[in-house]
């Protein structure tokens, strides 16, 4: 009767009671930031692992989500201005450094086939054997006993000075004549002239660079 009502209603008072002191299930706390090598420092730096995974396809890889290229300096060189790097290797390959040292001619001479060469002088004609053009900044080439074709033009020289193999068809076998150039202009001597005067009266810029 009564009694019974009474003890079930505090078991379930007691019951519930009990369940409201049941800790409610943890809730794992959220997993730390990757951490990253910086290469560049040494440094490690946490970074965002979702935003550090996404990556433009379309580019091969090679470009991050920010815009910023990833890859390697060589490689990025390479593919982003293949034309200019190109350009550049060729150019390097043709230069033909000036070589530079010793007292110059105190009076430089071009000289023809066969002529003696040295430091020149006003008493003593003998034909510089190093000399640069001011202009194109190169050596200037002196090929004995050739003659330059009236067919060679500035381009010609351009692309293939100082490579003999590449000159070759320019040229034909003189034995009284010189063949001077450089990269930007050219000169066929059978006698000796006196440097000042010949590049006054023409569009050399030759210089005695020493020796």
């Amino acid at each position: 009767g009564p009694r019974g009502e009474t003890m079930g209603v505090s078991m379930g008072v007691s019951c519930g009671f009990a369940e409201s002191l049941v800790p409610a299930p943890s809730v794992p706390a959220p997993a730390p930031a990757e951490s990253f090598l910086d290469s560049d420092s040494g440094d490690w730096d946490e970074e965002d692992p979702l935003e550090a995974s996404v990556s433009l396809g379309a580019g091969g890889g090679g470009m991050s989500a920010s815009g910023a290229d990833q890859r390697s300096p060589a490689r990025s060189g390479g593919a982003g201005i293949g034309g200019r790097g190109a350009a550049a290797a060729r150019s390097a390959a043709t230069t033909s450094p000036v070589k530079k040292g010793g007292p110059k001619c105190k009076q430089a001479y071009l000289g023809g086939g066969g002529a003696q060469v040295g430091h020149g002088s006003a008493f003593s004609k003998l034909a510089c054997p190093n000399m640069r053009c001011t202009g194109c900044d190169f050596t200037v080439m002196r090929i004995d006993k050739q003659r330059w074709s009236d067919e060679l033009d500035y381009l010609f020289l351009r692309n293939h000075v100082p490579f003999m193999d590449k000159l070759q068809p320019m040229l034909t076998n003189d034995p009284s004549n010189c063949a001077y150039a450089c990269q930007c202009s050219s000169k066929n001597v059978t006698e000796f002239l006196n440097l000042k005067k010949a590049c006054a009266s023409s569009n050399l810029r030759w210089v005695c660079a020493g020796h």
